[in-house]
């Protein structure tokens, strides 16, 4: 816990040497001092500040002059504040600098302090809920809350009559959806699985449950946005009924493209990756760019000062350093060292154009043409496929057949 205000740490120690006849004497003389500790700390703050909120004595807040305390309550109530609601208190620092997050039942805050514990910033915003869990006759499915406050909501379906089952790890396309995902395509991915007898862990992006996260981006980064949750989701597998040794990665959209370096950092996902429709590129920071619709000016800025050996600190408001940390996502840093079996789908074309490296003893290519999300077809031939079937000469052996 941070302590401020420390003027010593250590007591002195004097070493002294004398000569007494032919032999030295070491003598050690121990100074006690009074060491001043500041018992206030960060926690403590926050603490303070989420209980004057509590009890609606909005007065009383620490705030800096460059702040109004009725600025702060009407920010609080138009996020759907109510006071008599205890809140839950995070404390965290970045850089020397002090920050809080007080997360409500239906919103939360987000707080910057200086070292005299003064609120220098205070914002507000509603929380969203969660998606409800779901159970039919094939599956039954759990949620837990996973991450930095304010937490995400992680959903792990089971297959019924299913003992010890496989497990897939999903992330979909985008960042910005609840754990169902983007037109509910997490779901529905989640429950074919369970048909065919496999579990699966989803998430919700952080960009959702925590909107506030791109307004301080000049401290958050790549890796608080996605990385630690995603190392959080992955990590939960431990404590979950399943096979832990079977581990599996299935990515759609974007979550395909960064499956490579999500599968790669992370041993424990040793079991196949599938990925269906990726974006067409090598590169990250264009899949990027069309995600959070960055202009074609900002992409060239960024490629630009990747460049060079001394950057700027920001681009359009986002720190340099998240886009070098999302360029490391790039799918041509990981091909050598991808070893998984790759299941590669794309629905309406023949052929992968960009990503022609893919292509390697271990990928199994599976184009479809005006193919909905998990069909019946694909269904049955991805069940071949992890059956260890060689599905494309199937497919030509179906195809004499009706010929």
């Amino acid at each position: 816990m941070t302590q401020l205000n420390i003027k010593k740490m250590l007591a002195t120690v004097l070493v002294a040497f004398s000569c007494v006849g032919c032999k030295q004497v070491e003598e050690i003389v121990k100074v006690e001092e009074v060491v001043e500790v500041n018992p206030y700390t960060l926690q403590l703050a926050l603490e303070d500040v989420a209980r004057m909120v509590d009890e609606d004595r909005f007065d009383e807040l620490p705030l800096d002059r460059s702040i109004r305390k009725t600025n702060v309550k009407e920010a609080f109530l138009q996020q759907g504040g109510k006071s008599g609601t205890q809140a839950v208190v995070e404390e965290e620092m970045e850089k020397g600098r002090l920050f809080g997050v007080l997360e409500y039942e239906t919103m939360y805050s987000f707080m910057e302090m200086n070292e005299d514990f003064k609120i220098t910033s205070m914002e507000f915003s509603k929380l969203p809920q969660y998606v409800n869990v779901e159970e039919d006759d094939e599956f039954v499915e759990e949620s837990y809350l996973l991450g930095r406050s304010p937490k995400v909501q992680c959903v792990v379906t089971y297959p019924k009559n299913v003992e010890d089952a496989e497990i897939f790890v999903l992330v979909g396309d985008g960042m910005n959806f609840d754990a169902n995902g983007k037109d509910g395509q997490l779901k529905d991915v989640a429950h074919r699985l369970a048909d065919v007898g496999y579990a699966s862990i989803r998430m919700e992006g952080r960009l959702h449950r925590d909107p506030l996260v791109v307004g301080r981006s000049e401290n958050y980064d790549f890796d608080r946005m996605f990385l630690q949750d995603f190392a959080c989701m992955v990590h939960k597998v431990d404590d979950l009924d399943v096979n832990t040794s079977k581990i599996h990665y299935f990515g759609i959209g974007e979550g395909a493209n960064l499956a490579f370096a999500n599968v790669c950092n992370h041993f424990e996902m040793n079991g196949v990756t599938v990925l269906l429709d990726p974006y067409d590129t090598n590169d990250a920071l264009l899949v990027n760019k069309w995600m959070n619709g960055f202009s074609d000016e900002t992409y060239a800025k960024v490629v630009e000062e990747l460049e060079k050996e001394e950057r700027v600190d920001t681009i359009d408001g986002y720190p340099m350093l998240y886009f070098e940390q999302v360029e490391r996502m790039s799918m041509d840093r990981y091909y050598k060292r991808m070893v998984n079996p790759i299941l590669l789908v794309q629905r309406n074309t023949k052929e992968v154009t960009s990503i022609k490296r893919l292509n390697g003893v271990n990928v199994t290519r599976l184009p479809y043409v005006d193919e909905e999300l998990f069909e019946e077809t694909f269904v049955s031939e991805f069940k071949q496929w992890m059956d260890g079937k060689d599905i494309l000469k199937l497919r030509k052996k179906k195809t004499k057949k009706k010929k």
